[in-house]
């Protein structure tokens, strides 16, 4: 399949979806595609190499060249150029273990597995609907670290109230302490004086 044809393929199914915002992915199709022609022509030449460079590394040849992490749109369109060139692709279970978590997309409500090369982006796009929605992980990670402000606020909080209460108490103790301390001297003085007396009222 000639480039041009699978790039054609591609605008019409992503027009003829009801996708939220359809233009963001084409200009990620038209980001893609001059990348291409600036790095790497073999693949316009002949798309055949796309598939024999395999889907992951693609990406990563295509995020070095921009610098940053690809976003969902540019992963979604990625994953049509794939699907679109080898629809077996598809089916194709990988070998190695991969870690996902399974989330409800808000929009077509579908059971989705994200895996974990898409945990870190702040969108994610469902290949039902082709709509696109906030990570839920992100949020997750977000309440997470606001709980967590929350309870080493309160830890902080609970150490605060035991040192005021121990500052009382040792202040409780020192009045105490200089209470007793001031009657045994008041005592001692009476004593003095006492034996005094009774001493000169002896000569």
């Amino acid at each position: 399949m000639k480039w041009e044809e699978l790039k054609n393929i591609i605008i019409k199914d992503i027009s003829s979806r009801a996708l939220k915002d359809p233009d963001r992915r084409l200009k990620s199709l038209e980001k893609i595609e001059i990348i291409m022609q600036q790095h790497y022509p073999i693949y316009l030449q002949n798309t055949s190499n796309i598939i024999t460079t395999g889907k992951e590394s693609f990406k990563k040849q295509i995020s070095e060249i921009k610098g940053t992490g690809l976003n969902s749109a540019e992963i979604s369109i990625i994953n049509e150029i794939y699907n679109k060139l080898n629809p077996s692709l598809q089916q194709t279970k990988s070998p190695l273990k991969v870690r996902y978590k399974v989330y409800t997309c808000p929009n077509c409500y579908t059971m989705l597995q994200i895996t974990e090369d898409l945990w870190d982006q702040d969108f994610l796009s469902c290949p039902q609907c082709g709509n696109d929605f906030s990570n839920p992980i992100k949020e997750e990670e977000r309440l997470a670290k606001i709980q967590k402000g929350f309870i080493v606020s309160g830890m902080l909080g609970d150490v605060a109230n035991i040192i005021f209460w121990l500052f009382i108490l040792i202040a409780v103790l020192w009045c105490i302490w200089s209470c007793q301390s001031s009657n045994k001297i008041l005592n001692n003085d009476k004593f003095l004086e006492y034996s005094i007396s009774n001493i000169d009222s002896k000569f």
